[in-house]
């Protein structure tokens, strides 16, 4: 009931952090009578303005991202990039749907949490994540009814676990979509009824407490990867969207040690850039283990939660990141998965090791 939408006055602390990366989804959702998610009322004046300029100006550097990242293709001539980014896979792909079902669709983590991914905000009714088992429910099953369910790529390619599943009972299955991007899924019942649903898959970015066990240690031991393994060699047995993080270092340097100017971090910069680049990361760690998404970490929560000593967090557990504060006399993890990981002593190609003698305005 709670993921149907009977939500009010049930939203956990951490849960309206849960966003999909790519759709820029607004952290808090406003609580209707019935239970709707409806904009707050907004007012004309200085900080709306503000507000309205702010959210503008990181459409304009989410767009610019994706489209570098090519996951937006460049449309015909007079249909502009923000167009492209806001509308592209808003509609299911052209066909004839017939719906002698309904279909309810969640996963482990939108069910023990009790809301959607997007909270409502997204314009997709079907809406899993890649690589996140979801489980597709008949919703009104009838009795001695076996349900058969098949699942496609534009209504050709099989691309889950299974591309055909008989299921009776509930008629519920479960099933794996490994690509982003429109699928289509067939649901046939032994009455003879038939229905055909456009389901929207998507990577979806956590706050890092709200992953599951096995997500997170997997996103870890993957980042530990990038951290030990050099570029020659990932490129070798990951492939050219490998990169090292001596690579990412470099490249960051490169673009925010730059003499003449911070590129990065300077005026619109730090959002084009820096959406780009951790864009850059997720795909390098997802030609390691294609599963994985960057997660984000709201300290707003380490600061409320341990507001006399931050080290306290869970971040900071060995099976994390580790100790924030070493007091050894070499400062150095001592313990857990990064003890002893080596820091190189330069960065790659010509970038600036540090700011000594450099003088830069701005």
């Amino acid at each position: 009931d709670l993921l149907r939408g009977s939500n009010e006055g049930t939203m956990p602390a951490y849960g309206a952090r849960d966003t999909a990366a790519a759709a820029g989804v607004p952290a808090t959702s406003y609580q209707g009578a019935e239970g709707d998610n409806v904009p707050p009322t907004l007012q004309t004046n200085s900080s709306t303005r503000r507000v309205f300029s702010a959210v503008a100006l990181s459409a304009v550097a989410l767009a610019g991202a994706a489209f570098a990242s090519g996951r937006v293709s460049g449309g015909a001539s007079g249909v502009s990039l923000l167009d492209a980014y806001s509308h592209s896979d808003a509609v299911p792909p052209p066909g004839e749907i017939t719906n002698e079902h309904s279909l309810f669709v969640s996963n482990e983590l939108e069910r023990s949490n009790g809301y959607r991914i997007g909270q409502g905000y997204l314009p997709w009714v079907h809406l899993v994540e890649v690589y996140m088992p979801t489980l597709m429910q008949v919703e009104e099953p009838k009795e001695n009814v076996t349900y058969t369910w098949e699942m496609t790529t534009a209504g050709e390619f099989p691309v889950g676990e299974f591309n055909s599943y008989e299921a009776d009972g509930d008629g519920s299955v479960e099933m794996l979509f490994k690509e982003p991007g429109w699928h289509t899924v067939k649901l046939g019942g032994s009455d003879g009824s038939k229905s055909t649903f456009s389901v929207m898959s998507k990577f979806v970015r956590r706050e890092v407490r709200n992953l599951t066990t096995g997500a997170l240690d997997k996103f870890l031991d993957t980042l530990h990867t990038v951290y030990t393994t050099s570029q020659a060699d990932g490129e070798k047995m990951y492939g050219p969207k490998y990169r090292s993080i001596e690579r990412l270092v470099s490249e960051h340097l490169r673009g925010a040690a730059d003499k003449e100017c911070d590129h990065w971090h300077d005026d619109a910069g730090v959002l084009t850039h820096h959406v780009a680049y951790t864009l850059e990361m997720e795909q390098a760690l997802q030609s390691v283990s294609p599963e994985v998404t960057i997660p984000y970490w709201d300290y707003t929560i380490d600061a409320y939660e341990y507001p006399n000593d931050w080290t306290k967090s869970p971040i900071f557990d060995d099976d994390w990141f580790g100790k924030a504060s070493p007091d050894n006399a070499d400062h150095v993890l001592e313990t857990g998965r990064w003890a002893y990981t080596e820091v190189t002593k330069g960065a790659l190609e010509t970038s600036p090791r540090n700011p000594y003698g450099l003088l830069r305005s701005p």
